[in-house]
């Protein structure tokens, strides 16, 4: 391709729209990103945005979604009776009509939540208190409570000395 012709002007037009520029600094390097976002759906749903919870009810819960996850994310599509594969059709308004096609998966299971339960009831009849021993469960310090903070004389004498030239009326 030769610079300065018709055609070499065009593409280069194209390819230096700000659009495209934004969306491929968007793109991930190394791979579909379809997986994070699947897992972040999961994560999600075992703890909403929306609610509060502590330290410690956090931690459990995001465990609750890794055992889920790691249980359910490599399902196999599902099969009819003859033994092909199902898949449906979905109508996004984004399709104007138009229609995608998505495989079907089996359904998700939860046997995961059987050997917990396991494990809290063995834990129970032995009387075990966990919460004190478990390191990972105890609350970190917050990051601001390392910091100096200094008192209301101190900040005023700091931000009058700082703009002392900056008001000339």
């Amino acid at each position: 391709m030769v610079v300065g012709t018709k055609v070499y002007d065009k593409l280069r037009e194209e390819w230096l729209r700000t659009r495209l520029v934004n969306d491929i600094g968007m793109m991930s390097p190394h791979a579909q990103t379809s997986k994070v976002e699947s897992f972040h759906n999961i994560l999600l749903h075992f703890c909403p945005k929306l609610l509060v919870y502590s330290y410690q009810g956090m931690k459990c819960r995001l465990y609750l979604a890794v055992l889920h996850w790691n249980e359910n994310c490599d399902r196999a599509q599902a099969v009819d009776a003859e033994g092909s594969p199902v898949y449906r059709l979905k109508y996004p308004h984004s399709k104007e009509g138009g229609h995608t096609v998505e495989r079907v998966l089996t359904a998700g299971t939860c046997g995961y939540v059987k050997a917990l339960m396991r494990v809290v009831v063995e834990l129970v009849e032995n009387r075990e208190q966990l919460r004190d021993n478990m390191e990972e469960l105890q609350p970190q310090p917050a990051r601001s409570a390392s910091h100096h903070h200094p008192d209301n004389g101190e900040a005023v004498q700091a931000f009058e000395q700082h703009h002392r030239f900056g008001d000339r009326n």
